[in-house]
């Protein structure tokens, strides 16, 4: 297979997820950093993008800082510190999950869902819960905590149910 990419010439927000981990390990790059990095992004973008729907920032900040003592010791998990967020339909223990819906507006998990267990394992950190179609339908284009927009053009959504991953992405 070909080797994963551990130096590229992308901008922070961009790196993919092999450099990002490849940085922490050798420590050029600290999880804080690197976990404030995106947290001011999505401040300063995503008021105009709502490819979120939660943002976990105070979460994010403690799995960080937890991820720079473990990126020291061995045996950090694959994904410790690296940033990411999760579609709003996994159950995230003690977060809101809407599922993109009104009629989930206070709804809070006492569990998290397997996949989203499996990542806090792993060491990732927590940004937040993206956007997306009510229920994840194609049937409907509802979008009770706001209306996502492309990032390219701010007259478009991304489409489809994965809406905000896909504009949070294109967005860094």
């Amino acid at each position: 297979p070909p080797p994963l990419a551990t130096a590229t010439d992308a901008p922070l927000a961009y790196k993919p997820i092999t450099e990002l981990a490849h940085l922490m390990r050798s420590g050029e790059l600290s999880p804080v950093e690197l976990t404030e990095a995106y947290l001011d992004r999505i401040e300063r973008f995503d008021g105009e993008l709502n490819s979120y729907i939660t943002v976990t920032a105070e979460l994010a900040r403690r799995q960080a800082r937890e991820a720079e003592t473990a990126v020291r010791q061995a045996g950090a998990g694959p994904l410790t510190g690296v940033p990411l967020a999760h579609k709003d339909e996994f159950y995230t223990k003690g977060i809101l999950t809407t599922c993109g819906s009104a009629i989930l507006s206070e709804f809070v998990p006492e569990h998290d869902a397997t996949v989203i267990a499996k990542l806090h394992e792993a060491g990732a950190v927590m940004l937040g819960k993206w956007n997306m179609t009510e229920w994840a339908s194609p049937l409907t284009w509802e979008f009770p905590y706001g209306q996502p927009r492309n990032p390219w053009d701010l007259e478009y959504d991304a489409g489809g149910s994965s809406t905000g991953s896909g504009i949070a992405t294109a967005a860094g």
